[in-house]
């Protein structure tokens, strides 16, 4: 409001209202009034209006707050407080949330009673995306709105996966608890295509031939074209184990422990099924990856360790984090060791003691969450 002389103080028993009116308007400076009400103990503001010149016109806006709630920690899903995925460093793996187009009907305008998604059709929600592979990789993410609605938002390379996804979330389609923002990588580029041309300059890059830290080890045993399909298919697979576990931690972090205490028993053992699938093909994954290693190294090799007895849902997701953590590791390691470098290799983390605990570490885990039995 710029010269605070402008601005008044009033007191009520448990509020403040803090009034501003211009003196001159112009152009340039449309507020005529506003008003703002705080709350006395925390200064929490609860409702403002402001009065703003639109040509002939004055027009009132009144924003007012009609709930806030303080909840315990463990009322909050912990996903709530991971930092977006777009903001961290990572190999591309994680993919970061888009704000699409919708393409699930408009809300009724009708309709004056607030409809909020609850945990139980989230979980069938999950399940639908999951028995279409939604959480391996893709440009996916089902979030909460303010108003406690399911966005699921996605962006997909073809037009023949957007009517996968489409169809897979049919039966929900209509709820008015959940809006789906689905659209093609050409759509969204069309979209956001900058209007600007300029010179478009092309350099010239060179490519050197590199090697990769376990490249003598291949080379004992394997053809160079063999040695460089073997790598593919070990950074393939380890790749493929760390969006298992990324689909695993997505879905165990989901819900807050007190919303998974308002399941139903049957929605609990979709919940836990669906975590159940993603523990079952890591471990697929991981055991066939063991047994690739141990063809090169097989004097490093250590079986997989027992992991601990799951019980409570703390538990649960504490046992998921500590997989998602250790298949990243892995797969980084997987990665520093086989891939192609032109630089001069250090040594390869495969061959380190470390890493096969990591690895076996893992695979106890993964054992344990497919125990886990429903209440």
């Amino acid at each position: 409001v710029g010269d605070t002389q402008h601005v008044g103080v009033a007191e009520r028993a448990n509020q403040y209202v803090l009034s501003f009116e211009s003196a001159t308007p112009t152009s340039t400076h449309k507020i005529l009034r506003a008003t703002l009400v705080l709350g006395r103990d925390d200064l929490h503001a609860v409702e403002q209006t402001l009065w703003i010149q639109h040509g002939t016109e004055v027009r009132a806006y009144r924003i007012s707050e009609t709930s806030f709630e303080r909840r315990p920690n463990d009322a909050v899903a912990p996903a709530a407080f991971e930092p977006d995925l777009e903001l961290l460093p990572s190999a591309g793996l994680e993919p970061p949330n888009s704000k699409l187009e919708t393409n699930s009907p408009a809300p009724d305008p009708r309709s004056l009673a607030p409809v909020i998604a609850t945990p139980a059709l989230e979980v069938e929600v999950l399940q639908l995306l999951n028995q279409a592979n939604a959480f391996m990789g893709e440009q996916l993410s089902v979030t909460r709105t303010s108003e406690g609605k399911l966005l699921v938002s996605g962006l997909v390379d073809t037009t023949e996966r957007k009517a996968e996804l489409l169809r897979a979330l049919s039966t929900v389609r209509g709820n008015p608890a959940v809006h789906i923002q689905v659209e093609t990588v050409a759509e969204a580029s069309q979209r956001e295509r900058p209007k600007s041309t300029g010179n478009v300059t092309v350099e010239r890059i060179e490519t050197t031939e590199g090697t990769s830290a376990v490249y003598a080890d291949l080379k004992q045993k394997f053809s160079d074209d063999e040695a460089r399909r073997f790598a593919d298919r070990v950074m393939s697979r380890s790749r493929r184990a760390r969006r298992h576990a990324l689909a695993l931690k997505q879905l165990a972090e989901r819900f807050s422990l007190t919303d998974l205490q308002t399941l139903s028993s049957v929605d609990r053992a979709r919940w836990l099924g669906l975590l159940r699938d993603h523990a079952r093909e890591y471990d697929r994954e991981i055991a066939t990856l063991r047994r690739d290693l141990q063809q090169v190294f097989p004097a490093l090799s250590a079986a997989a360790t027992s992991g601990p007895m799951i019980g409570g849902d703390a538990q649960i997701q504490d046992a998921v984090r500590r997989l998602y953590e250790l298949s990243v590791a892995c797969d980084e390691q997987v990665r520093q060791s086989f891939a192609l470098s032109a630089e001069r290799p250090s040594t390869a983390p495969v061959k380190t003691q470390q890493f096969w605990r990591a690895l076996s570490a893992a695979e106890g885990l993964s054992k344990s969450i497919q125990a886990i039995a429903p209440r």
